[in-house]
């Protein structure tokens, strides 16, 4: 009987022993005696397990063939799911997109007057978001049936391959050592006893360790089979998951526009028809601008003359208005006038329902130009516009002598008007402000808008001479006063005497003052102006009479920096008359002051406050931020606009590089956005670094009178 011969290493030297054949080769015979007798051949299998346990060279380099194939595979599947996932993103993006145009398509079709056109745009628009929904649901579906499947493949079935190779390795590292470690006891001349009992343990663990590396090997070989078996199999599944997913999507796609092509083809016959209407509209539009291009400017001079002559008494549109404030600076601006009932109505923009400003003609006389010492000096686009317009005054004026209408008074202007109720709601407000706040004289027309009290014109030259530092003092009958602030409820709620003053008042102010001195030290009004002067300088520049503070000064500064949004108005000011620094910056909040703390908050009056008592408004934080940045980035238009009046300097930046614009760009605040980049360019002309018109400026002062209010912002303390 022919057989095999192997030779085994034993003690007592080499012996050879002669085993028959068998259907099964000896080393799986040796692992697993119950398979005698068993010979099976695998169709989808890479490796034969017999070769695996033979563990010859080639059976191993074709492992590696099988390992590497594996890995080449993964690596290809990896990139096919990125793809996919690409395909995804894709798709969802163009899905908004196309919802995104249905919309729009579908708000201008709402705007339509026909009935079929609108029906049509009602189609198209809703079957286009339908074709998204189902390009969606595709997307959704290459997720679920190929992607999620594929990288759970490489998560689960490859790790495990990766996992038996590293045991493979594991195992045949220990068997090649306890090989070596019974050689080289064998290799010994002379043995005891225990050298031979150590033997025959090293080749009890031989004999382990290669039961663990022959079970470990099939282990190894049965994951490479079943990877190799599975990976094709796997990829296909999913591949024809993924034709599916697309092949829903286009049968839907199909089935909207089969829907669509009869409304297509109904809806192509009616716009034919308005097409050929509109071609004749059109061509009536441009006979007719022919018409009107070749009529002569005699014919328009004449028309003018005749309508001069008919005696018209009203008259509409624009005129260049100049009026006092700019004279000087020689600037004109636009502006919109109506002539009727006899008067000349004035309006700033043209949006206005009601005007800024009435004149009873009665009470006028119109003329060329021969001084500037006029209510209002107007200018006409051309000479014979100027004609018409005169022409048109003079008629209605003597339209009104013609009828002998009672004459009316002129009406006031609206900033008289403020001025008189600004002043009169801070007297109803608090009786004490009926009264000088030094010496008592009545009804004070002179204020101190720092200070927030009421004086006499005595006291308000000595409160003059002291410095705008500690008093700064206007007239509310002789000085000039920006139109916003003087309104009760002004642009922005922009910070008026009556808004900052209802807050303080001579009561209260007197309170912090006067709060430690002697009744006898109190001026009267008939009092000498050495011991007037005295007894204002004491109370206001020594601060004689001001109560001790029981802290520090920085303990006082802080307290004023904690809580200037929470505390009243006058309990501000009663810290800064102890001693308070408004500038302090707080070192564990970033270098900050209290304005950076009510610009952030939007806080307007406790800003105006700051600012009254030389707030720096643009002090740096750590952050190099000015409190003009931290307006922006919250969107406080009010305050942004407070600083802005106040000489804020709108290019400093941050550490970040980022002027108060970008901060506003950066945060989508429309209305400091327009603020700024109009104040910027505004700057830029008249600082004479623009070659513009002023109209920067112009659009400026519109938008402080017409841009609404910004939200969020706090208005009073």
């Amino acid at each position: 009987m022919e057989g095999t011969e192997v030779r085994s290493r034993s003690s007592t030297g080499n012996i050879a022993v002669q085993l028959p054949d068998s259907p099964i080769s000896s080393p799986l015979r040796e692992l697993h005696p119950g398979l005698v007798g068993e010979k099976r051949v695998w169709k989808h299998q890479a490796l034969d397990l017999d070769e695996v346990l033979q563990d010859s060279p080639k059976c191993r380099d074709h492992m590696r063939k099988i390992e590497d194939g594996m890995e080449d595979f993964v690596s290809k599947l990896k990139r096919m799911i990125k793809f996919a996932k690409m395909i995804q993103t894709t798709s969802a993006q163009l899905s908004s997109a196309y919802v995104s145009f249905a919309g729009e398509l579908l708000s201008i079709g709402h705007d339509v007057q026909s009935e079929t056109i609108r029906t049509a745009f009602d189609k198209f628009g809703n079957s286009i978001v339908k074709l998204a929904g189902s390009r969606t649901d595709m997307a959704d579906q290459i997720n679920d049936m190929f992607v999620a499947p594929a990288e759970e493949f490489i998560k689960s079935d490859v790790e495990s391959v990766r996992q038996k190779r590293k045991n493979y390795d594991r195992a045949n590292n220990q068997y090649t050592n306890a090989l070596s470690k019974l050689s080289n006891l064998k290799k010994k001349e002379a043995r005891d006893n225990n050298t031979k009992t150590h033997e025959k343990q090293v080749e009890h663990e031989l004999n382990d360790c290669k039961r663990e590396y022959r079970t470990e090997s099939l282990n190894f070989a049965f994951a490479l089979n079943d990877m190799q078996a599975k990976k094709h199999y796997s990829l296909l599944m999913s591949s024809i998951s993924f034709c599916f997913a697309q092949c829903d999507y286009y049968k839907d796609a199909w089935e909207l526009t089969q829907d669509l092509q009869r409304s297509m083809r109904d809806i192509k016959t009616v716009l034919r028809a308005e097409e050929a209407e509109i071609l004749n509209e059109k061509q009536e539009l441009e006979n007719y601008k022919a018409r009107l291009t070749v009529t002569s400017h005699t014919s328009l001079t004449k028309q003018r003359s005749t309508s001069m002559k008919n005696t018209a008494t009203t008259i509409q549109g624009y005129l260049f208005k100049k009026n006092a404030s700019a004279m000087v600076r020689n600037e004109w601006q636009r502006r919109y006038f109506v002539v009727e009932e006899g008067k000349l109505l004035y309006y700033k923009t043209g949006k206005e329902t009601v005007p800024v400003s009435a004149v009873d003609l009665l009470l006028c006389s119109v003329k060329e130009k021969q001084d500037i010492d006029r209510r209002f000096l107007l200018q006409a686009e051309d000479e014979e516009k100027m004609r018409e317009w005169i022409t048109t005054l003079q008629n209605a004026t003597a339209n009104m002598l013609n009828k002998q209408a009672p004459a009316r008074p002129v009406e006031t202007d609206v900033e008289d008007a403020s001025v008189g109720t600004a002043l009169q709601q801070i007297r109803i407000h608090d009786e004490s402000n009926t009264e000088c706040a030094d010496c008592g004289s009545s009804n004070p027309e002179w204020a101190s808008i720092n200070l927030g009290v009421l004086m006499c014109i005595e006291c308000s030259g000595f409160h003059r001479s002291m410095g705008v530092h500690i008093s700064k003092v206007r007239s509310f009958t002789l000085d000039k006063w920006d139109p916003e602030n003087l309104k009760v409820k002004s642009l922005f709620s922009l910070p008026s005497p009556l808004q900052y003053m209802l807050q303080l008042g001579n009561e209260r102010m007197n309170k912090i003052y006067e709060e430690n001195m002697p009744k006898e030290s109190k001026i009267v009004r008939e009092c000498e102006k050495p011991e007037r002067e005295k007894f204002i300088r004491s109370k206001y520049q020594e601060r004689k009479w001001v109560a001790k503070p029981s802290v520090t000064i920085e303990q006082l500064s802080e307290q004023l920096y904690d809580d200037i949004l929470r505390r009243p108005l006058w309990e501000s000011v009663k810290l800064i008359a102890q001693g308070a620094q408004v500038n302090y910056t707080k070192e564990s909040e970033g270098k900050k002051t209290a304005m950076h703390v009510t610009a952030k908050s939007g806080a307007l009056i406790p800003t105006v406050l700051l600012v009254q008592f030389r707030g720096d408004i643009n002090a740096t934080d750590s952050e190099g931020n000015v409190p003009l940045h931290l307006a922006a980035a919250r969107g406080k238009t009010a305050v942004a606009c407070y600083f802005f009046k106040c000489g804020a300097k709108l290019d400093v930046k941050n550490k970040e590089g980022q002027t108060p614009l970008d901060v506003a760009v950066k945060n989508q605040h429309v209305h400091c956005v327009t603020l700024l980049r109009l104040a910027v360019q505004s700057s830029d002309e008249l600082s004479g670094n623009s070659m513009g018109d002023n109209s920067f400026t112009h659009a400026l002062q519109n938008f402080l009178l017409e841009a609404p209010m910004d939200d969020g912002s706090e208005n009073t303390s």
